[in-house]
């Protein structure tokens, strides 16, 4: 019984280090896609330059970041202010 138990904490461990991987990929792919618009819309001379598109992608960051630290924050019962 005790071997079987083992056993599935490594699994889970391995399962969890799994997902930690899958999700530092996905912020770097995010962060790098909303990076490289940012820089586009704010190219002088691009076929699409838009200060109101810049704003956006600012403005989308920041709520990203704000939704994730308030769920984080709810998880972990702290209070951000």
């Amino acid at each position: 019984m005790l071997f079987v138990q083992a056993e599935g904490n490594a699994l889970r461990a391995q399962e969890a280090a799994d997902l930690v991987v899958l999700y530092d990929s996905l912020q770097l792919a995010h962060k790098c896609i909303l990076n490289s618009f940012y820089g586009y819309v704010m190219r002088k001379g691009a076929r699409w330059y838009s200060m109101e598109m810049a704003g956006v992608v600012t403005h989308t960051g920041a709520g990203i970041i704000q939704v994730t630290c308030n769920a984080h924050a709810q998880r972990l019962s702290i209070d951000l202010m």
